[in-house]
């Protein structure tokens, strides 16, 4: 007899009734392992099989027939060795690599392109961040990041040499003079080697080097941080210029009437007025429809069938039977479904030639138009041509495909306003969660006595809520619905980032706040707790990343609730795949964590000098931990643009005054006469100097660099055609 065998699709198998189900798991076994075998897994030697019928796992022993398998059941196949060998293959894998060998080749077949994909090489852990760019220009511009910060803090450290040599001068007979004389933790001043600002003791300095330092620190900053900027501007360019992607192509078009559902109204449009004077080549035009009509057109065919099932009245029937009719009428036809959708308002529209998408970008893509476009009422002074002859619009380099999210192109902005409220509002929350339990914390430990190792419960309190929090702020940031994953991802990098801020700095601050009573520079103290803080987020979270000890949690969790002897109902290869498939490497927690590694060691630079050497350390071993995570263990993400690592340096800039006024705090108890005095009155011109800085746009910071370091100029294309 013929049954069915369910894996990832249905096929046919010719069975005997008398057959034992181990006897078809033998047939089974020996059919995947000579297809692993064609796919380069030489390496297995068995394939373990289990085989479901009516949701109920099959014994080797049974006879089909006596399971009930006739002529035509369907019998799912459940195998945990072909859920790991999918997970191998949704690795990481050099693309385009291997279109590179199959063009030298000269093969434009389906099958050579199946194949050079199925045999693609992995990425070298020693390959070059520029290999990177076929992910995106987001990761190769990431890694710079990581390395440009690191660098940076070392340049840092040196910076504080001066002050770093002055703590070392003092006697450590003053350090001691900190202590609170309570007979508890405060009363143990920290070793005299940590060469912190409380060497100076109470009396304080009135050295002018740490403000001087600290000055020249700030000056620094806001001179490196646009030069940088300008840097990354260069890394986009580069990329822009070796690999191409659809966005290379693609115009992204807002402002449209509801009722622009004609392509070629829409195509005729561009090919005259992207370039002015010039005819441009559409290739074709892709028109976003509203997808909650969309929604509400399924909904109410799903509430008219089953109100129709339920209807026992004839003249009731007939009514919802002319209803249902009337239903169905948009789903006849590709067409028909256009016509009853109204467009919101966006479009793509796809060029032949790369350099004339650069020409359009350079006419339509400007500051002034993004201005105008700000407000219905500025549309008056936008100075392009109109749709229509009535409706501004704006056109911009469109995100890749696999960055879209066409279902939240129509939510309003009232909606988003509120679920942004929300989420700040559970940031605060959280945030006062970690301020109660951190305090509860120090005061059980002074309760105590300071027992051993209990100066570690405070870090170990911090990190556990910190993981609770990306959880909650992930939640409700995909609430926002935004228009792409890479404004999504510049979201969650705000949220996680103000939410590290608050914990790492601003709780230590608050739960040590009297230098004079012991706070900051005894056991326990303020010195204390950032240096067990960055030593177990600096280095132990990199050492467990390189480890993968998040997939190994993941395996254990997955082999206590899997049972493939008893599997759940409704459990199908497919799903049993994506359960074992790698993870999507999580790039705005990834940036946050390399922002607040960063931002700690220069938050408390200027009272503990070591500090910025720890997240230097830091940040080289999140640079290979995070590379190895993204090449070895993760699945390939979506194309990231630039947009993320954009914001990761605005938030940099904040970091500049974040730094000016801890200066002054930390500065202020051991300096004394006028070097305190010019401490506390350099923190308002350098807080001013970022805020300018930050409120000009990215090109006009960039305009300020010159062209000292890095040009752009030189095109941004290639001359490959788009049907090509």
């Amino acid at each position: 007899m013929r049954i069915q065998i369910e894996v990832l699709s249905k096929k046919n198998m010719e069975v005997q009734p008398s057959d034992t189900v181990g006897s078809v798991k033998d047939k089974l076994e020996k059919m995947f392992l000579r297809q692993l075998e064609s796919q380069g897994e030489n390496d297995l030697t068995e394939v373990d099989i289990t085989l479901v019928f009516k949701d109920v796992a099959l014994q080797d022993s049974a006879a089909l027939q006596a399971c009930g398998v006739v002529e035509g059941s369907v019998l799912t196949v459940l195998s945990r060795t072909l859920a790991e060998v999918h997970r191998r293959k949704t690795g990481l894998f050099r693309v385009r690599h291997a279109f590179k060998e199959l063009q030298k080749k000269g093969s434009t077949s389906d099958e050579a392109e199946m194949e050079v994909i199925s045999q693609a090489p992995p990425f070298s852990l020693w390959c070059g961040l520029d290999e990177l760019g076929e992910l995106g220009t987001g990761w190769v511009l990431f890694f710079h990041f990581v390395q440009f910060l690191g660098v940076l803090c070392i340049i840092l450290f040196l910076f504080q040499l001066p002050p770093y040599f002055l703590y070392m001068s003092f006697d450590p007979s003053q350090l001691a003079l900190w202590k609170n004389h309570t007979m508890t933790k405060r009363d143990s001043p920290i070793s005299w080697d940590l060469t912190s600002a409380g060497n100076t003791g109470p009396a304080g300095s009135d050295s002018n080097m740490p403000w001087i330092s600290a000055l020249l620190t700030a000056v620094l900053m806001l001179v490196v941080l646009p030069q940088y900027q300008r840097y990354q501007a260069k890394i986009k360019r580069d990329v822009d210029k070796r690999e191409v992607d659809p966005d290379d192509f693609a115009l992204f078009i807002e402002g449209l009437p509801a009722d622009a559902k004609d392509e070629a109204e829409i195509k005729a449009f561009v090919e005259k007025h992207a370039r002015d004077g010039f005819h441009t080549e559409v290739v074709t035009v892709v028109i976003s429809y509203d997808t909650e009509t969309f929604q509400s057109l399924l909904v109410d065919l799903k509430t008219c069938k089953q109100d129709l099932a339920e209807a026992t009245d004839t003249r009731e029937r007939e009514l919802l039977q002319a209803k249902l009719k009337e239903l169905q009428q948009p789903w006849t036809s590709a067409e028909a479904l256009r016509d009853s959708l109204p467009c919101n308002g966006f479009a793509v529209a796809v060029l032949r030639s790369q350099e004339e998408h650069r020409d359009a970008l350079a006419q339509w893509d400007t500051f002034y138009e993004w201005l105008v476009n700000l407000a219905p009422c500025l549309h008056v002074n936008s100075k392009m041509p109109r749709f229509r002859g009535q409706h501004v619009l704006r056109i911009s380099r469109a995100p890749n495909p696999s960055d879209i999210l066409w279902e939240n192109m129509c939510v309003p902005v009232a909606e988003q306003t509120k679920s942004r409220a929300k989420t700040y509002g559970m940031v605060g929350l959280i945030f006062g969660t970690c301020l109660v339990v951190v305090v509860g914390i120090n005061k059980v430990v002074d309760y105590l006595g300071n027992p051993p190792l209990m100066n570690l419960l405070p870090s170990i309190a911090i990190l556990t809520v910190r993981m609770w929090a990306a959880m909650t702020i992930k939640k409700y940031v995909m609430r926002q619905r935004h228009a792409t994953q890479t404004q999504r991802d510049l979201s969650m990098l705000t949220k996680l980032s103000l939410f590290y801020i608050l914990s790492y700095i601003v709780i230590a601050m608050l739960v040590n706040l009297n230098p004079f009573e012991g706070d900051w520079y005894t056991n326990g103290g303020l010195v204390s707790d950032i240096y067990s803080l960055m030593a177990m987020n600096c280095l132990s979270i990199p050492l467990m990343t390189l480890c993968g000890c998040s997939l190994k949690i993941r395996s254990c969790i997955l082999d206590r609730s899997l049972d493939l002897d008893n599997p759940k109902p409704g459990l199908k290869q497919k799903r049993l795949n994506d359960m074992f498939k790698f993870p999507v490497m999580d790039q705005p927690r990834s940036f946050s964590k390399v922002l607040i590694t960063f931002l700690t060691g220069l938050a408390f630079m200027p009272m503990w000098p070591y500090a910025i050497l720890i997240a230097a350390a830091g940040l080289f071993a999140e640079y290979w931990a995070y590379k190895y995570q993204l090449l070895r263990q993760s699945q390939r993400p979506y194309r990231q643009s630039h947009e993320v690592s954009y914001g990761a340096l605005r938030i940099v800039y904040f970091g500049v005054a974040i730094y000016s006024i801890t200066q002054a705090v930390f500065l202020e108890p051991s300096l004394f006469g006028a070097a305190r005095d010019w401490s506390g009155t350099i923190t308002a011109p350098i807080i001013v100097a970022t805020v300018v800085l930050l409120s000009l746009s990215n090109r006009v910071r960039r305009m300020l660099c010159g062209d000292c370091l890095f040009s752009l100029d030189g095109r941004t294309h290639s001359d490959v055609d788009y049907y090509v």
